[in-house]
């Protein structure tokens, strides 16, 4: 099949396709970069009212209860939008039950949690107090619509949603969070603002998409879902662990305080990469549709779709590096300069996530997500070895040797899904 490289890309996808693409990317950045930014301001204004130690445990307890988030999600998020994509016709017999066994799993997970933090810090009220406050962040996000928005790309729903939720993050905590001490009572304003925005979702649903929710407690239907579901939460689970492994170690190994320098950074770092892969958001249901009924431009789509990543992930990593000396600073006050260095490093994280993605989703689309979680597992272990290899036999310093081992496992887990991508996609066209 030829490449067709030498066409204008509207030719090659299809002026149609191509009007979809812009769209959902233009709401896509619309909704990412205004509505996440307000929750970007939030982690910036809470790292300086909060201190860098205070900072740490925020964002330590954050860590915790967002990985247990995946045991509520159970992969519906990609999963949802992908069948939704594939028949929208039969869209409410995919969303019932999925929507119902996030709900059963939310409860579930908070109830189990709560119990967890009441027996863990019982000689810690403040650590119970912070966790407490995230564990609520378990029940308001189970009644997120977001994944069904993406699967009828109504991304301007989802910007509408978002802009609801993180602008009253951002208000709440400017309001009630003004020093150290209100460590506790940012956890609870965190997760009770998600509410905001699931009820605008919920409203759109049921008054502008004129669908209705209706519980389905089949259990062999949920459970056929969930066999499938399962390999995304597993890749998900694994990812995300991957992702924050290293504030989990730190959080153990080192001071609250360098916690937070590290983690500051870090966190900018992952935003970019948010931003970054607007164009896979904006993607994924697009390619998930042409998978199933035209293999031929998904496989033009996707070879596109790659190069795009990588240029975007080069110029990400290379503009990061330049802006660093000013832009932690400006950020973060001058008490955050032990973090410039940290950022230098891994902000190539960042472009090598980016560059990920160009693989990443189309294996997803291709129902091929249970080989991306073993990709995800290899990061795992791969970064376990090689930290506690660096820090206990090369006795490299511990946030550095945190940096370098995110960046020499993303290299690898990169080639893992290259391989994936040419054995089991490119050469069954």
């Amino acid at each position: 099949m030829p490449d067709n490289y030498d066409l204008p890309i509207t030719s090659i996808i299809g002026k149609k396709l191509f009007k979809r693409i812009g769209s959902n990317f233009g709401w896509s950045i619309i909704s990412e970069v205004g509505g996440k930014g307000f929750l970007y301001l939030a982690t910036v204004y809470l790292a300086r009212v909060l201190g860098a130690a205070n900072f740490g445990l925020f964002t330590f307890a954050q860590t915790i209860t967002s990985y247990c988030w995946l045991g509520v999600d159970l992969g519906v998020n990609m999963y949802g939008a992908r069948e939704i994509a594939k028949s929208k016709v039969n869209a409410p017999i995919v969303i019932n039950p999925l929507l119902t066994l996030r709900i059963f799993s939310g409860i579930t997970l908070f109830s189990v949690y709560s119990l967890s933090i009441y027996l863990l810090f019982q000689d810690d009220p403040l650590k119970r107090l912070i966790f407490a406050g995230f564990a609520f962040y378990l029940l308001t996000r189970s009644l997120n619509l977001d994944w069904v928005m993406r699967g009828f790309e109504k991304f301007n729903f989802i910007a509408l949603g978002n802009f609801s939720t993180f602008l009253s993050i951002l208000f709440f905590l400017f309001i009630f969070v003004r020093g150290e001490s209100d460590v506790a009572r940012a956890s609870f304003i965190w997760s009770f603002s998600y509410l905001l925005g699931d009820i605008a979702l919920l409203i759109i649903y049921y008054r502008i998409m004129n669908l209705r929710y209706q519980p389905t407690f089949n259990i062999k239907i949920i459970w056929l879902h969930l066999k499938e579901s399962i390999h995304f939460t597993v890749g998900n689970g694994l990812l995300f662990l991957y992702q924050y492994l290293p504030i989990i170690f730190l959080g153990f190994l080192v001071s609250n305080h360098e916690v937070g320098i590290f983690s500051a950074p870090y966190n900018l770092v992952l935003s970019l990469a948010i931003v970054a892969t607007l164009l896979a958001v904006a993607l994924y249901p697009i390619l998930s549709e042409l998978f199933f009924q035209q293999r031929p431009q998904f496989y033009r789509m996707a070879k596109y779709f790659k190069l795009i990543s990588c240029f975007i992930g080069l110029f990400l990593g290379g503009g990061g590096v330049l802006a660093s000396k000013w832009l932690i600073p400006f950020l973060y006050g001058p008490s955050y300069a032990g973090s410039i260095a940290i950022f230098q490093i891994v902000i190539w994280f960042a472009a090598l996530m980016t560059i990920r993605v160009g693989y990443s989703i189309p294996i997803a689309v291709a129902g091929l997500q249970k080989y991306y979680a073993w990709a995800s597992l290899f990061g795992v272990i791969f970064y376990t070895m090689l930290f506690l290899s660096l820090i206990f036999v090369c006795k490299f310093d511990i946030l550095y040797s945190a940096c370098y081992g995110l960046i020499i496992t993303e290299i690898g887990v990169i080639i893992i899904l290259a391989i994936i991508w040419r054995k089991f996609i490119r050469d069954t066209k």
